[in-house]
């Protein structure tokens, strides 16, 4: 496409008008009733941590006031949006100004302040557009095209580590993209010059303050800025002078805003170059795939919008390439090397390099702002062809081009209508074909809208799965009770859950509620009693192609107990134990402490033993600090069992009938927490009165 572009087309804009405002109001009606996911929780603790030490970091990573010398994390993130929604919540009344709560309401601000700023997001991509295509039309169409990629809107309900970082880095190619292209001269040419640099500044901010690893594209984004600047710099403007100036200056800037905010970080600007960039690559000492980006792309980007990236991404570089060499004082071909730069950097550096990515390409989000703005320029061309055709009068090709665009905005619109408030687990038609590929909530959120079906009690969400595919009562997430420990989904909505009118049985002594997220079904040992759901693709017509009816979001299922088994022995609990296996939940390590602890009043371990126990057995409890036995209360199967002793170890007799109570040889541990400080385990161990020890038999 050369020359200015053509108007857009009445139809197209009010298709993108419509697809704009009803993606705008899902994601803010979403952000308001959503639950909460997995990063959130994380970062209330973070947040508690920053406030009380001045480390962004969880508890667990700090070793006193500084970062254990275990932790590697301590660069990968930072506190500025934690911060600005704090300030939030604090207005809303919520939270006082040195604490951090996690109930509902204060995440659904929160959730507010992660919309706003995805908002200013979708700003920035109409604001570039207009200054790139030269009209107001085509900045409608490009926000549209953002708000119709599910994986946009979707995370910009909640996400608060991604929708930052990705309007960070747009509003960085925004404001480069004004300074490039700005024309001199006018006596408002100075308060754009001073506009755009602050809309940088603030785009380094928002990015580096929430992500310091996204560094290298802004760099990346700056370096190409000033290589098209350079040769207009001879010209000797004002204009083109102050602009270059500010390229290098605004990320100077931007730092020492950083350095006020979290001065324990941006303090060591070497260290936190090197291990802000470094931290995530080196995630989980894995690495990936080198096809995972192209594939999650099929998979999660409408393929009729993906299409218009590419061709879009071909006809950027053709324009970039035709024009880099003229030195003209402002032009908004060259500028599009920007949008790419955005969209493409990191994206194929983590193809080349293998990077261990995971849960879709939402650390990639950066990048799908700049693809709608090259989605819009590929639109743009189509609609030059449209009009030229039309004025050779050829047929109804133009109406069938422009119809497969309008197509393309509404179609994934519609779906996340269908999926409201999952939007985000939206999924192409190609992904079905693998198993469990539509991963749909993996986030969680949907807890929100079964917590009136989960009954009070213990919840295990996400149960991990023996060899015969039996759920057990030991959480993939942390061995957390998920509708108590801050972690957990279901623990900000306690006020609603057992709400529903149709009541669940009790459980029996062994049996225990399940939550699974997405796909994934329960074990062989549940019951499903409750789901959250949505009609799958092509309602009506998907299950005919092998669809999912019923796109799955979450499932509560009761189990019954199934307990690993203990061959023997002393178990010791803690960093280097072999108990670990064997917690039921309740607890929490700490990697320079002894034991485990309570992270409440009551903690449970439980094992299969094959054991006898035709006398009984006596139960020997090791704690870390000196504990009393009016301080602690045990009870095996359910039944509580008197202890005697001091000091670090008590013991209990535990009669054979309460050991047989659960059949099966399980043996059920509760600690409980009476008086004092909470106690740490350290070891336990079940013997007979002879001495022997679980699992030797006695009989």
């Amino acid at each position: 496409m050369s020359g200015p572009p053509p108007q857009v087309p009445r139809p197209l804009l009010a298709v993108a008008t419509v697809v704009l405002l009803t993606t705008v109001a899902l994601a803010v009606h979403g952000a308001w009733t959503t639950g909460v996911s997995w990063d959130e929780t994380y970062h209330v603790g973070r947040m508690r941590s920053f406030l009380e030490h001045g480390w962004y970091l969880l508890e667990g990573d700090l070793d006193g006031d500084r970062p254990g010398a275990w932790e590697d994390q301590a660069y990968v993130y930072a506190p500025v949006t934690a911060l600005l929604m704090h300030a939030a919540v604090v207005l809303a009344g919520l939270e006082g100004p040195r604490e951090v709560v996690a109930t509902g309401d204060a995440y659904a601000v929160r959730h507010l302040v992660v919309v706003t700023i995805g908002l200013v997001g979708t700003l920035a991509v109409a604001a570039t557009a207009r200054v790139l295509l030269r009209s107001w039309g085509w900045a409608v169409v490009a926000a549209a095209v953002l708000g119709a990629i599910p994986m946009w809107t979707g995370h910009t309900m909640f996400n608060v580590k991604d929708v930052p970082v990705a309007t960070g880095c747009t509003l960085v190619t925004a404001g480069l993209v004004v300074l490039l292209t700005r024309r001199p001269g006018g006596p408002r040419s100075a308060a754009y010059v001073a506009g755009a640099a602050l809309v940088v500044l603030l785009g380094w901010v928002l990015a580096m303050g929430t992500r310091p690893g996204i560094w290298p594209t802004l760099v990346a984004s700056h370096v190409v800025a000033a290589a098209l600047l350079h040769p207009r710099l001879r010209a000797g403007t004002p204009a083109v002078r102050a602009a270059g100036s500010l390229v290098a200056l605004v990320p100077v800037a931007g730092w020492l805003v950083l350095l006020a905010v979290y001065p324990a970080v941006f303090a060591t600007p070497l260290t936190t170059l090197r291990e802000s960039a470094l931290s995530s690559s080196r995630f989980d000492e894995r690495s990936g795939q080198w096809f995972y980006v192209p594939a999650l792309l099929v998979g999660e980007v409408p393929l009729v919008l993906l299409g218009l990236v590419l061709v879009g991404s071909v006809l950027a570089l053709r324009r970039v390439v035709g024009e880099v060499r003229v030195p003209s004082v402002g032009t908004a071909a060259t500028a599009w090397l920007l949008v790419g730069v955005q969209a493409w950097t990191l994206p194929l550096l983590a193809v080349v390099r293998e990077s261990n990515l995971y849960n879709g390409l939402r650390q990639l989000l950066f990048m799908v702002p700049a693809m709608a703005l090259l989605a819009t320029l590929a639109v743009a061309a189509i609609a030059g062809v449209v009009v030229r055709w039309r004025a050779r009068s050829v047929g109804g090709a133009p109406v069938l081009l422009l119809g497969v665009v309008a197509l393309g905005l509404l179609g994934p619109t519609l779906d996340q209508v269908r999926l409201h408030p999952y939007g985000y687990a939206f999924a192409t038609l190609p992904s079905y074909a693998v198993a469990e590929a539509a991963d749909t909530d993996y986030w969680r959120t949907s807890a929100r809208e079964l917590a009136p079906s989960v009954p009070a009690g213990w919840v295990t969400c996400s149960p991990a799965l023996d060899g015969e595919r039996r759920s057990l009562r030991r959480s993939l997430d942390g061995d957390e009770d998920c509708a108590r420990d801050l972690i957990g989904p279901l623990s900000a909505w306690a006020d609603v859950r057992g709400t529903d009118p149709v009541a669940a049985a009790p459980l029996r002594p062994t049996e225990f509620w399940a939550m699974t997220a997405g796909p994934r079904r329960p074990g062989t040992n549940c019951v499903e009693v409750a789901r959250v759901d949505r009609p799958g693709p092509l309602p009506g017509i998907g299950t005919l192609l092998g669809l999912p009816a019923r796109d799955v979001m979450s499932r509560l299922a009761r189990c019954e107990l199934v307990l690993p088994a203990h061959d023997g022995g002393v178990l010791t609990f803690g960093p280097g134990g072999d108990g670990g296996e064997l917690e039921l939940g309740g607890w929490t390590a700490h990697a320079t402490a002894a034991g485990i602890r309570l992270t409440g009043d009551r903690g449970e371990v439980g094992f299969t033993t094959a054991g006898s126990w035709a006398a009984g057995a006596e139960l020997r409890v090791g704690l870390v600090a000196p504990v009393g036995p009016d301080a602690v209360r045990v009870r095996v199967n359910g039944t509580e069992v008197a202890l005697r002793g001091s000091g670090t170890r008590l013991t209990a007799a535990v009669p054979a009938d309460v050991l047989a109570a659960y059949g099966g040889g399980r043996v059920v541990i509760a600690l409980e927490r009476v008086a004092g400080d909470a106690p740490r385990l350290l070891t336990l161990e079940l013997a007979d009165a002879a001495g022997s020890r679980a699992g030797e038999g006695n009989g």
